[in-house]
């Protein structure tokens, strides 16, 4: 390993010798000797020493505490100072140049080593976290602008994206009201097919946008009754209800501090698929229920309902985006992103989100707020 180069800085010539001995025999290497501020940045700049070792009273308009505040801020260099100057003003000066030591004259070999050895190591930590701050200030740059260009993208996707969706469901419904007798059976039913894909196309786009828009949605928590929360829901869930044999049970859930907008997606999401897929159950029941947890240290929230269910061997897909685990759209409807959307939200609330299920036998949704008791 290459020997540690040091500059020393003293205007006495034989005092400065005296230090070059004494490092030399503990195996430094003298990148040179300055005997004034001005010199020692040149030096510093010609030389590029690893470590300088200063006297702060020098010749010259620079004294070593100027000499060192204008080398830390050109090269991150480690200074320490040797000098027998300890008053408070001198003190309060040089600790405003952060130096990485202060050693006092006289001094022993072994205090000078010591020194030398930390003021190395800590710059050499220091230099790595500046380099990893360096490192994060450049990623999170590249960050802003990828989200700047996903904004756009959403922008695009918001309004170019599905106007002509639109279009498309417009004009196949032109076709269908005004041509429908002149095409064939199979064109019809082609045609019929248009409207509902348009419409499948158009949901999904909303889907992922409100998906890419909760990395960015602020979270404004506020007292929520949940059981009026889940009312309101489910009167917007009327028509999934309509000519059923349902029962709905909501327990006492409280109170829970939590974005009331955002929170009703969590329950708008669980709440339309247990209506989903208890679809072909003779007598539906979904349940919505808090209970508290000892091992969450806050309460859990659940809904649950006695449909279809699933093995749990795939729950570690369930939460990502368009991962469908039962039957194509058409026996099921959906755009596989609901649930996504629901574990992004419980994640920006500190909460966590998890299932229990069964095939045949129903499956249950938990999840926190992250709201953990003192």
């Amino acid at each position: 390993m290459a020997a540690v180069r040091i500059l020393i800085v003293d205007d006495e010539i034989i005092i400065a010798r005296e230090l070059e001995a004494r490092l030399l025999n503990l195996g430094y290497e003298i990148a040179g000797i300055a005997s004034s501020g001005q010199e020692a940045i040149t030096l510093t700049e010609q030389t590029s020493p690893q470590l300088i070792l200063m006297d702060i009273v020098l010749k010259g308009e620079m004294d070593g505490i100027d000499a060192a505040a204008e080398i830390r801020r050109r090269w991150h260099l480690p200074v320490i100072y040797l000098t027998a100057y300890t008053d408070p003003p001198t003190l309060q000066r040089a600790r405003v140049t952060e130096p990485y030591g202060y050693i006092v004259k006289p001094f022993t070999e072994r205090e000078l080593h010591s020194n030398i050895e930390i003021a190395l190591y800590k710059n050499k930590a220091e230099t790595q976290l500046r380099q990893k701050m360096e490192e994060c200030t450049r990623l999170t740059g590249e960050l802003e602008s990828a989200n700047k260009e996903l904004e756009t993208f959403n922008s695009f996707s918001a309004h170019d994206l599905r106007a002509p969706l639109r279009a498309i469901d417009g004009f196949a419904d032109i076709l269908l009201s005004d041509y429908a007798l002149e095409l064939p059976p199979e064109a019809q039913r082609y045609l019929n097919l248009m409207p509902n894909r348009a419409k499948q196309m158009d949901q999904l786009l909303r889907d992922l946008l409100s998906f890419a828009h909760l990395s960015n949605q602020s979270i404004l928590k506020q007292p929520v009754v949940m059981a009026d929360l889940i009312r309101d829901t489910l009167s917007e869930l009327r028509a999934e209800q309509e000519g059923r044999n349902i029962e709905i049970r909501i327990s006492d859930l409280g109170v829970a501090e939590a974005d009331p907008a955002l929170l009703k997606q969590v329950f708008m999401n669980l709440l339309n698929n247990a209506l989903k897929f208890t679809r072909h159950s003779e007598s539906a029941v979904i349940e919505v229920g808090c209970e508290d947890s000892a091992s969450e240290g806050e309460p859990v929230f659940f809904v649950k309902d006695n449909g279809i269910g699933f093995d749990l061997k795939y729950a570690p897909k369930i939460f990502q985006v368009f991962e469908r685990l039962h039957g194509s759209s058409s026996e099921y409807e959906g755009t596989g992103v609901g649930l996504a959307i629901v574990q992004r939200v419980i994640e920006r609330h500190g909460g966590r989100i998890w299932a229990e299920a069964a095939v045949d036998a129903g499956a249950t949704f938990f999840f926190t707020l992250g709201n953990r008791a003192d």
